[in-house]
């Protein structure tokens, strides 16, 4: 008895990681580097990122609130964003911060490629990053 429910429950864990099939190399912090028409230098200056760490879910920040999207990643390279929540601080500029709330709920894709992630939506759009440990 307590050897088939080890094996079912191998089979279980086995099936799961497959729906996840997470990339080891996604699971980490991205400082976004290209978005839109901003310049590059404004999104480092804004210490625009997206953290992937934490299982099931994303951190991101924008230069004013923090926000926190659940994350499902399925075979071939497809990410979903969805369920975002923010704290609401008033800040002086918030258009990137709005713009990556509007955005990121459409990404349907990423591409690793090097230190470098790609995010894509249906219609397109793109924004990319680089890991934050990436000297």
């Amino acid at each position: 008895m307590l050897k088939s429910g080890f094996i079912l429950f191998c089979f279980l864990a086995t099936c799961m990681a497959k729906k996840q099939n997470i990339d080891p190399m996604l699971s980490r912090q991205w400082m976004l580097i290209e978005f839109k028409d901003y310049p590059k230098q404004y999104l480092i200056d804004k210490k625009a990122e997206i953290n992937l760490v934490e299982k099931n879910r994303c951190n991101i920040f924008m230069g004013c609130n923090r926000g926190s999207y659940e994350v499902s990643i399925n075979t071939g390279n497809n990410i979903k964003f969805s369920n975002g929540v923010s704290t609401e601080m008033a800040c002086e500029d918030m258009k990137l911060e709005t713009d990556m709330q509007h955005i990121l709920p459409e990404v349907i894709s990423y591409k690793l490629e090097g230190h470098f992630l790609h995010l894509y939506t249906k219609s397109s759009a793109s924004l990319k990053f680089v890991a934050a440990d990436w000297d």
